[in-house]
């Protein structure tokens, strides 16, 4: 049945993804319990003859996370299918059927299903398998999605089309993947202030530096947060800004329940985008930044008492909400937070109008990501940072695309710092912990205690009704392991924390002169690229190929107003988000208390 309204579609997609995730975990342990048909000579010589045939169709190979693949010859084209896959389990019964007119028994199937798997395992060979976007050597490679499976190459001399039998890299496909255009020439980036609500230019630098990003494939990948009131469009320009590189059905998700669901979510899309976000809980804030800087997640394979499966995690994030989401301190560092303004009446659009324009201008904008990248490749090498700041490998590309942008060079640098200052502002304002010590402190020059001490010094200066909230330290070792969280953040404010190495537990704190932000002092070594041979303006080969339209209709954006912020708020996950929830209060914050 087909669903019937959003909700219903994303439920519907996500429930997909999630049992494809576990399907090849569950087969792989279903042998061991299910009763299979008894096996006779006709049904074994009739799934070797399926497996011996397939095999000879199609080229194994297994990842290092040993998931068996089989790159399949179809219409003129290869396409790249997981062995476990459904797809691939139809092509092999029509295949059987072509070769001999009959339908072939389930058994038969399995039988050869479980070859071909072993032979794909242990004697063929090992090669990654990746989700839209790929590095291999010096070139990165995006993935079409379209119906003939080609790739765009981006090296540092030129943009190619390439097909995929003419690629080392192989994609793999999901159900809620939507197709690219092929790029084309145009205007470029500073195109895109058209369709986004942002206050002022420096919004734009830094929304379009999150892209660059995004755009490479090693990562660590900076947590793009939109933040306005209802009406600032902050699921469209979520929407737009993901669907440029990583179109898909879903647009944006819901917040995930575990951990788990989260990793299953990475292994189907390049981009992740979580709507209307009103809080995150402890758990959820630390595996986001796992997510965005890189990590892995081992969980025990369903059904089985001693298997593992893992996930290897490493994505561009998007979230969007109207209060504050990045609160905790390691989240924040992480983050880059655009504040968007109340669209007024006269400047909102219909979806139609911006659609027809999005489709217009998406394959210039693409190829100039394609071009800034190329620029990039090019001139990384010769990029040296005197300070490096919090995601450093972030700032050090950036600064190799900027000839390449639509803004003065060291634009980006600027704009990056001021960004991470106000998250100093916003670290604090959100931390009782943090804003307490800072207004203990002023009069002082140092302080020197134990945490006993200190908690009874900060008790003192704030009202009864803070100390009763969950999130004030009840205890002397939360207070301290909350000192732990606050001291980055009151480190730039000019307080240092300290604690005492041996002997007595005591807490020493010392006011200071204010630190400077590291990227403050982030400049380009005197030494230019330009000195070095790298590129400075617009000297990229574009592949000469004209925009054609697609098979697919490509994703419908999202103007005029986030009117369907209440009913998306309603329809998220069932576990809440609400800082004044109980459950929600009991995770967030008190862990040292548990």
């Amino acid at each position: 049945m087909k669903p019937n309204n959003k909700a219903e579609q994303e439920g519907f997609l996500l429930m997909q993804e999630n049992q494809e995730a576990i399907t090849g975990e569950e087969e792989k342990t279903t042998e061991l319990v299910e009763k299979e048909e008894p096996e006779n000579k006709e049904s074994r010589k009739q799934s070797e003859q399926m497996a011996d045939a397939a095999m000879e169709q199609c080229r194994l190979f297994h990842t290092p996370d040993h998931q068996a693949f089989a790159v399949i010859e179809k219409d003129g084209h290869q396409e790249t299918w997981a062995i476990r896959s459904r797809t691939f389990d139809l092509w092999l019964r029509v295949e059987a059927y072509k070769a001999t007119g009959k339908i072939p028994s389930a058994q038969a199937v399995r039988d050869a299903m479980r070859l071909i798997e072993g032979q794909a395992l242990i004697n063929s060979p090992v090669q990654q398998v990746h989700v839209r976007l790929a590095k291999y050597e010096e070139d990165i490679y995006l993935d079409l999605a379209d119906p003939f499976w080609e790739q765009i190459r981006v090296t540092k001399d030129e943009i190619q089309l390439v097909p995929a039998r003419e690629s080392p890299v192989r994609f793999m496909r999901t159900q809620a993947m939507l197709p690219l255009p092929y790029p084309a020439p145009g205007d470029g980036l500073s195109t895109l202030r058209e369709f986004l609500n942002v206050e002022s230019d420096g919004d734009l630098v830094l929304i379009i530096s999150w892209l660059i990003g995004a755009m490479r494939p090693d990562g660590p990948f900076p947590i793009l947060m939109l933040q306005g009131e209802q009406g600032t469009a902050k699921s469209t320009t979520a929407r737009l800004l993901s669907s440029l590189i990583d179109p898909s059905e879903l647009g944006s998700r819901s917040l995930p329940k575990s951990e788990r669901d989260l990793a299953i979510t990475a292994t189907k899309a390049w981009v992740l985008s979580f709507d209307n976000l009103s809080h995150l809980e402890g758990w959820l804030s630390d595996a986001f930044c796992r997510v965005a800087t890189g990590g892995g997640l081992a969980t025990r394979t369903l059904y089985t008492d001693d298997s593992e499966t893992i996930f290897r995690l490493k994505r561009p994030l998007i979230m969007n909400g109207i209060s504050d989401i990045a609160t905790r301190h390691d989240l924040a560092d992480r983050s880059i937070i655009v504040n968007l303004p109340v669209i007024p009446e006269e400047r909102r659009r219909s979806e139609r109008e911006i659609r027809e324009s999005w489709e217009r201008v998406w394959p210039q904008m693409l190829a100039a990501l394609c071009k800034a990248v190329s620029t990039g490749l090019q001139n990384i090498g010769h990029v040296k940072l005197e300070r490096s700041p919090r995601m450093a490998d972030f700032a050090e590309w950036v600064t190799a695309v900027e000839p390449s942008l639509p803004w003065e060079e060291g634009r980006f640098l600027k704009e990056y710092t001021m960004n991470r200052e106000y998250l100093v502002e916003v670290g604090l304002e959100s931390d009782e912990v943090g804003s307490t010590v800072l207004e203990f402190m002023k009069g002082r020059k140092e302080w020197t205690g134990t945490p006993t001490d200190l908690l009874k010094e900060l008790n003192g200066i704030i009202p009864k009704g803070t100390q009763r909230r969950k999130f004030w330290p009840k205890r002397p070792n939360t207070l301290s392991n909350r000192l732990l969280q606050v001291a980055p953040v009151l480190r730039k404010k000019g307080i240092e924390i300290e604690r005492s190495k041996s002997g007595k537990r005591n807490i020493t704190i010392t006011k200071v002169s204010k630190t400077t932000d590291s990227t403050d002092l982030t400049v380009q070594s005197a030494d230019t690229m330009e000195k070095f041979g790298g590129r400075t303006r617009d000297d990229v080969r574009t592949m000469a190929i004209p925009h054609v339209p697609r098979r697919s209709d490509p994703p419908i954006p999202r103007w005029a107003d986030d009117r369907d912020d209440a009913v998306d708020r309603k329809q998220s996950s069932p576990e809440s988000n609400d800082p004044t929830d109980p459950k929600a209060s009991e995770a967030g914050w008190e862990k040292g208390e548990l």
